[in-house]
């Protein structure tokens, strides 16, 4: 999902916003491109990321399995109703936003064996709280299963029954990289930390 206005982080497109010399979409569609179980990317943008649209075009123009898909722009849950419903998505599928760059191929694969294991019609993926790195904002805090935790903007959705709650399993994992959403200008700094460190634990509740 790349069409959201982005007014948090106030620097124009946030999928073009730059950590370390290579815009936001670029690391989530490099990491997408490098997961064994994703067969096509479509990159929803809308009237309010033109450059992003461009940017893609450009940096993907020979990648078969990247394509752009225009939505209205209306809000993030209409926006994908509206791309399940036009593209015919009429089966389980990925969503991921445009704006967790620090985003392994390795995490989407262990996300989609976590799904196919689960039995469920949609997966939701959290970050534990406490793995949360500094400086990293954290503006939604749900509990689960007694475990303080923050959307991690990766869900897998049946394309099937966009007119209804979907019954979903929850994942939590303790994942620094996985917790840097970029939102606000800080946690790009925070980004450009977590790149530098060598070693950082992986752990699924």
């Amino acid at each position: 999902m790349a069409g959201g206005k982005g007014v948090r982080l106030s620097s124009g497109e946030k999928p073009l916003a730059i950590l370390k010399d290579k815009p936001l979409i670029a690391y989530v569609v490099d990491a997408l491109l490098g997961s064994s179980k994703i067969s096509h990317i479509y990159i929803a943008v809308s009237p309010w990321t033109p450059g992003t649209s461009d940017l893609v075009n450009a940096l993907y123009r020979n990648e078969k399995r990247v394509s752009i898909h225009l939505t209205p722009g209306a809000g993030y849950i209409d926006d994908t109703a509206y791309a399940v419903k036009t593209l015919e998505l009429f089966r389980p599928f990925l969503i991921i936003s445009s704006d967790i760059p620090l985003v392994k191929p390795e995490t989407i694969d262990a996300v989609v064996r976590e799904y196919e294991k689960a039995g469920t019609e949609a997966l939701s993926i959290r970050v534990e709280r406490s793995s949360v790195p500094s400086g990293v904002s954290t503006d939604t805090i749900l509990t689960d299963n007694g475990i303080e935790n923050v959307p991690a903007a990766i869900n897998i959705l049946d394309g099937r029954h966009m007119d209804r709650y979907q019954h979903e399993a929850v994942v939590i994992l303790k994942d620094p990289l996985l917790a840097a959403n970029v939102n606000y200008m800080v946690d790009l700094s925070a980004c450009e930390k977590l790149m530098s460190e060598s070693s950082i634990n992986r752990q699924v509740h």
